[in-house]
């Protein structure tokens, strides 16, 4: 399981701007689900027959001309008043509301970053200063605000762009038009989390409080679009290197040889519960990563380890068969032992230690503590 995060920052900025809000509306709603029930298509006639009949063709006309208006139809005959369901069309009869543009003041939160899918996380109308305020303080000779800064590029690129739910309350928005300037306001910050489990779509989520305390919550799949260079065992195995002495080379080669995500293993760099149980948490530093940016350190949870080679497996079964031992056993007992331990070699030949080797060793080495939960403290008389 890869989990990375970053800190993002929010722009915040405050304009006069054309932004089409969701609504209900039975009325264009009935007539967007008309054209979807007739392959897109609709004409006066139609719109007359099955929603308006007592009304003349002209109101239907005119009814069709409006849906144009707010860019949920286009024309195919303008002249006989045919027209068809736009994208953005299909966008509200899937959402059942009806995109109203509103010409005001709007404060917009966007956020740059190659993993938020869509920069403008949340919008909100802003109560204009009544004009009279404006007109007194232009005589009074003082600095009118929020009419200063340029509109970022960022936001100029959403512009009849695809209409986007706020992340903050979730209304669908679509952005029509904004001012050529506007005031920007000071920034805050929120977290952004990559979340990827082997065999699993990778996750983004965007969490944290704007400055008016307004609670920003994402957590959905990513698209391929948005990680186009990497893999799970691309990430992995970049992570992986940065957090261990490994080179990449090396871990793509047991990935190739075994079919394993896994590091090598070093004996004498790992404790003893690492040789145990065969894995080990590593702490990823801060990493930059092609096209999705910088992220802070991390943790790799229980990573796969393999012997270095054939030595540092022997080493280690070696290691294994004395630890098994915890108690009084017999010759075959040790070899049934050994025998579970190589089973933990499945990619190596380590030769397990006879019992006659076992003891030899336990013997050479007497002054070791380790070795002397497998002496009695009788054996030779060596200890009292």
């Amino acid at each position: 399981m890869i989990t990375l995060k970053r800190i993002v920052q929010v722009q915040s900025f405050e304009c006069s701007a054309t932004v089409a809000v969701e609504q209900e509306s039975a009325a264009f709603q009935c007539l967007a689900q008309l054209a979807a029930d007739f392959e897109g298509c609709i004409t006066p006639q139609l719109v007359q027959k099955e929603l308006y009949a007592p009304l003349p063709l002209h109101a239907c006309q005119l009814a069709i001309k409006r849906c144009v208006d707010l860019k949920m139809f286009d024309w195919i005959d303008q002249q006989q008043h045919i027209a068809q369901l736009t994208d953005l069309g299909e966008v509200m009869v899937k959402n059942s509301r009806i995109l109203i543009p509103q010409q005001d003041l709007w404060r917009f939160y966007l956020v740059d970053d190659p993993l938020v899918p869509n920069p403008l996380v949340h919008l909100e109308w802003v109560k204009a200063e009544p004009a009279h305020h404006v007109v007194s303080k232009e005589k009074k000779g003082e600095k009118i605000s929020g009419a200063g800064d340029a509109t970022p590029a960022l936001l100029k690129d959403l512009v009849d762009g695809q209409p986007s739910r706020s992340l903050a309350d979730r209304t669908l928005r679509q952005v029509r038009d904004v001012s050529a300037k506007g005031k920007i306001h000071k920034s805050g910050t929120l977290e952004l989390r990559l979340d990827w489990a082997p065999e699993s779509q990778p996750r983004v989520s965007l969490s944290g409080t704007l400055q008016d305390t307004k609670k920003i919550a994402l957590d959905q799949a990513m698209t391929g679009s948005l990680l186009p260079d990497w893999t799970y065992e691309d990430l992995w195995i970049e992570l992986a290197a940065a957090a261990s002495d490994s080179l990449i080379e090396d871990i793509w080669m047991i990935r190739e040889r075994f079919g394993h995500l896994a590091i090598p293993g070093w004996f004498d760099t790992l404790d003893s519960q690492e040789r145990k149980s065969f894995e080990k948490t590593l702490e990823t530093p801060e990493i930059g990563l092609e096209s999705i940016g910088i992220f802070a350190p991390s943790m790799l949870q229980q990573v796969s380890l393999f012997p270095g080679n054939e030595t540092e497996a022997q080493r280690w079964c070696e290691w294994l068969q004395f630890e098994q031992v915890t108690n009084y056993v017999t010759p075959d007992q040790l070899r049934d032992q050994a025998q579970k331990v190589l089973g933990k070699f499945p990619f190596h030949r380590p030769q397990a230690l006879e019992p006659d080797a076992m003891l030899a060793q336990a013997l050479s080495r007497t002054n070791d503590p380790a070795m002397r939960h497998i002496l009695a403290p009788a054996d030779l008389g060596l200890w009292s």
